[in-house]
């Protein structure tokens, strides 16, 4: 009787030859764009972006294109000159923010819609102010943030678990074209631009009309994304104890939590706040990122061109961040990607994303 071979997840721990082939046919097809743009070049990246398409190489291909060619139009190191209080009418407006992580070390990320004041947001502030918050959110959460947490538990933590609340909320509020056109805005840019971040996701409190809505919502995302929603008509208390210590949870779901929403949460406070302070989405020591998030042949590539380079100084490592170059992966035909786990997720032509139509304030 023949066993039914289950596909590879497509992650660096469980990749298989057929997806590693995808993998090396992007490097080779996008090899000088890519060359604009190194921090895509890692194959924990290629990766991400392989599993949203399903391994699909065309698929795979215009995805990275169309997100090269939004970061050719975006400025990056300009958007992380930008401060916290830039964005301020958004953070006073939209109630999100981390509450910690749960029992798999993923980040736990909190959205409380009867808080969330929308409509001042679109129409006082204009859609590349908002496109900017998203890629400073998503840079940090991928490069400060899950290093962080990767070093902690010893382990990669590159997903998060995302819990909708929707306690409170005025059901007229749920149709209301203003959250429609933030929710689309945030979807595409999560999915099209960031994919595979999302681990889980609870939508919790849900009143009985939601499932209609949840019908219209799913239209702009993919299945991969939609399987991973679990719609709990209550505080959803015994399922978010199954995936976490419900004590960082507001008491309101059944937690001890009584702190304002933040992104600002420990156990990397610290480190967030310094990669503000000094205007990088990166972490001052990159050391977790290239030893959690790298393959080792990757890691091993840096270490010998630094070596190679700082001879009179003996600094050739992955702890000396400030020698790492990106640009000089060679990421072809890389035999060391299968890694053993440690332990223990509008049309809009100037900025690359695709609504039908912009109901935010223009850009100045």
């Amino acid at each position: 009787m023949s066993t039914r071979k289950i596909r590879a997840e497509g992650t660096l721990e469980d990749v298989s030859e057929e997806q590693l082939n995808i993998v090396r046919q992007l490097q080779e097809a996008l090899k000088e764009k890519l060359e604009d743009f190194p921090d895509l070049k890692t194959t924990w990246n290629l990766l991400r972006f392989c599993r949203a398409r399903d391994f699909n190489f065309e698929k795979v291909k215009l995805m990275l294109e169309n997100f090269m060619e939004f970061r050719a139009q975006v400025d990056y190191s300009k958007v992380a000159q930008l401060e916290m209080s830039d964005f301020k009418t958004l953070t006073d407006n939209y109630a999100r923010g981390y509450v910690g992580y749960d029992y798999e070390g993923r980040v736990v990320l909190l959205e409380r819609v009867a808080h969330s004041k929308i409509q001042n947001i679109v129409g006082n502030v204009s859609e590349e102010q908002i496109r900017n918050y998203f890629i400073n959110i998503y840079e940090r959460l991928i490069y400060v943030i899950f290093p962080t947490l990767s070093r902690i538990h010893n382990k990669r933590v590159d997903r998060t678990v995302l819990v909708i609340d929707l306690a409170d909320v005025n059901l007229l509020k749920l149709f209301d074209s203003n959250l429609k056109a933030f929710l689309q805005f945030s979807s595409k840019m999560a999915q099209d631009y960031y994919p595979e971040l999302l681990g889980k996701s609870f939508v919790v409190n849900a009143p009985w009309v939601f499932k209609g809505i949840w019908s219209l919502v799913k239209i702009w995302l993919d299945k991969k994304t939609t399987d991973k929603f679990v719609i709990e008509s209550g505080s959803g208390k015994d399922k978010l104890a199954q995936c976490m210590d419900i004590r960082i949870m507001p008491r309101s779901l059944g937690g001890q939590n009584d702190e304002p929403l933040s992104d600002f949460t420990d156990p990397w406070k610290g480190e967030l706040v310094d990669s503000w302070e000094r205007k990088s989405f990166y972490l001052k020591d990159r050391t977790p990122e290239y030893e959690y998030f790298y393959t080792e042949s990757e890691r091993k590539q840096i270490i010998s061109r630094n070596e190679s380079k700082s001879d009179s100084q003996n600094q050739g490592s992955c702890r000396s961040s400030k020698l790492i170059n990106l640009s000089e992966i060679d990421t072809g035909n890389d035999d060391s990607i299968v890694q053993q786990p440690k332990v223990s997720s509008f049309r809009v032509q100037k900025l690359g994303i695709t609504v039908r139509k912009s109901i935010f304030r223009p850009s100045h």
